[in-house]
């Protein structure tokens, strides 16, 4: 369980889980992981799951790694090979390849930043083909 303010904000599963005590302490979950989040009201709000994740204790940063998939309440999923999990800010950051599938699109490109509920974020570099349904309301059009 992971808590902030009294509140828990994450709670994670993992079949088999070690943790080191030794110069850098961390915990690895070899086996997979899977994480729920939670809102302030404990509505489910996102999950992560990985195939290996490992946490380092002194800077609450929990690395996911083969097959991470992120799911929020609306839907929306995120595929990648690696994830970064900064529990100090709330962020989840990639500087791998990334997809997100919508309802509406399918977004790729290489690198990524969102919230832990996974309802805002941005890829920084996109890749494939756009389709722009309105250019007229583009910033700077005329």
């Amino acid at each position: 369980l992971y808590n902030d303010s009294g509140y828990v904000k994450a709670r994670g599963l993992a079949p088999v889980m070690f943790r080191y005590t030794e110069k850098q302490p961390r915990i690895e979950m070899p086996k997979g992981i899977k994480i729920y989040f939670y809102d302030n009201r404990q509505n489910e709000t996102s999950t992560l799951t990985a195939n290996f994740a490992k946490r380092d204790e002194a800077s609450k940063i929990m690395e996911a790694r083969n097959n991470v998939v992120v799911r929020n309440s609306k839907g929306d999923q995120l595929n990648t090979e690696k994830l970064i999990w900064n529990e100090s800010t709330g962020k989840f950051s990639s500087d791998v390849f990334v997809k997100i599938t919508t309802a509406a699109e399918v977004i790729m490109g290489d690198g990524f930043e969102a919230n832990e509920d996974f309802t805002h974020y941005r890829i920084l570099h996109p890749k494939g083909k756009l389709e722009i349904k309105n250019p007229d309301t583009l910033a700077g059009s005329n």
